[in-house]
């Protein structure tokens, strides 16, 4: 079982970047629909298995998963609806990581230190136009929920040099990453090829955090991770 599940693993990883080519390259709400249903089916399955095992609970990781398939469909129709739906998936990622190790204060520098460059940017530089205050204020308050999302795997990461929690830093910065582009590619009249860059990370990043449950649920409890937070 252990064997077979980490080869769908495996599989689902490459169908997530499969599926970004095929919404790159053809659009559409259903295929959209579909590529979040790619990650949210391995969060699901490897949640029941975390469940069967009852090594991990994984409702924080799935809540997230399940708040950014609800955005993804949202974003179709309206963006700032689907923006708040991605903002709470992010606040569900952040408490799962201070499930994982203990919240310090010192755990929102990594965050700040991401946050204050670009927040200045998206405040200066005037190639970015929002259309007025509010969309602007909107995706700065955006930018810092994913910067202290962020900010909590790397310092996770950071402190204990835990393998599984490098995974979940890798997915975050995915994260970050492919915000960053699509936030080129609507504020900023950046080419296409940001978009393709925004596809390519996101839904392979959201397919790495449905991973990290099952990781969590394998790897073995050597006080690296907090179980009974867990």
């Amino acid at each position: 079982m252990k064997r077979c599940l980490r080869w769908i693993n495996y599989l689902f990883l490459i169908l997530s970047v499969a599926a970004a080519y095929c919404y790159d390259r053809f659009g559409g709400l259903t295929i959209k629909t579909l590529n979040a249903s790619v990650f949210m089916g391995l969060g699901l399955i490897n949640s029941a298995y975390a469940w069967k095992k009852r090594r991990f609970n994984p409702v924080y990781m799935l809540l997230a998963l399940a708040f950014c398939m609800a955005a993804d469909v949202t974003l179709w129709f309206a963006f700032i609806p689907g923006a708040a739906l991605f903002a709470v998936g992010h606040v569900f990622y952040f408490v799962a990581f201070c499930k994982m190790e203990k919240f310090r204060a010192g755990d929102l520098i990594p965050g700040a230190a991401l946050f204050v460059p670009i927040g200045l940017w998206m405040l200066l530089w005037q190639g970015f136009n929002f259309g007025g205050g509010l969309m602007q204020g909107i995706c700065l308050g955006y930018a810092l929920i994913i910067s202290l999302m962020f900010g909590k795997a790397a310092a996770n990461y950071l402190r204990t040099r835990e393998k599984t929690l490098g995974v979940i830093a890798l997915g975050s910065a995915m994260f970050v990453f492919s915000d960053f582009m699509l936030l080129l590619n609507l504020f900023a009249g950046a080419p296409h090829i940001t978009d393709t860059l925004c596809l390519f990370t996101y839904f392979p990043g959201q397919c790495v955090q449905a991973y990290a449950i099952y990781r969590l649920t394998e790897k073995e409890q050597h006080g690296k991770c907090n179980k009974s937070a867990l």
